[in-house]
């Protein structure tokens, strides 16, 4: 009697990863958008004192106007859109590699700070945000008699 000889595929074994990769595919498509024209998340420092909380964002091309800034149930949004100005002058692009498109960043900030005082700045790209803490959260120093 003959024995059958089975052949199997070697990297058969990888199939289960390659079939992970493809939703893993369609999330990081779905946070670009159909041809990569969702913004990239801006960069966001916090820096906490006793003082205050400041918040600096990184907002590389964009415009103040279009930026908002809402604090609303103890959360901190910044949204905005970077829009891509076509010049028509200049049809044929070899590489086209900076972000346009909408972004959202929330913040959800400590209950101790006064959000009726906060200012923002925007210089140099920088958006800075600088929200004090109310009276009655700052640190006390108690004289002993």
């Amino acid at each position: 009697m003959a024995q059958e000889v089975v052949r199997r595929d070697p990297l058969e074994v990888f199939a289960p990863f390659f079939n992970l990769s493809r939703p893993l595919n369609r999330v990081i498509e779905s946070l670009e958008g159909e041809r990569g024209d969702r913004m990239v998340m801006p960069a966001m420092d916090v820096v906490e004192t006793e003082e205050h909380l400041t918040i600096s964002t990184e907002l590389p091309g964009m415009k103040k106007d279009a930026v908002k800034i809402t604090i609303e149930n103890g959360v901190l949004t910044i949204s905005g859109e970077k829009t891509f100005e076509k010049d028509e002058t200049k049809r044929d692009f070899h590489r086209v590699e900076r972000r346009f498109g909408s972004f959202r960043r929330s913040v959800t900030l400590p209950r101790e700070l006064d959000a009726n005082q906060a200012e923002a700045s925007f210089e140099d790209g920088v958006l800075t945000i600088r929200i004090p803490r109310s009276e009655a959260a700052k640190p006390k120093q108690l004289e002993i008699r």
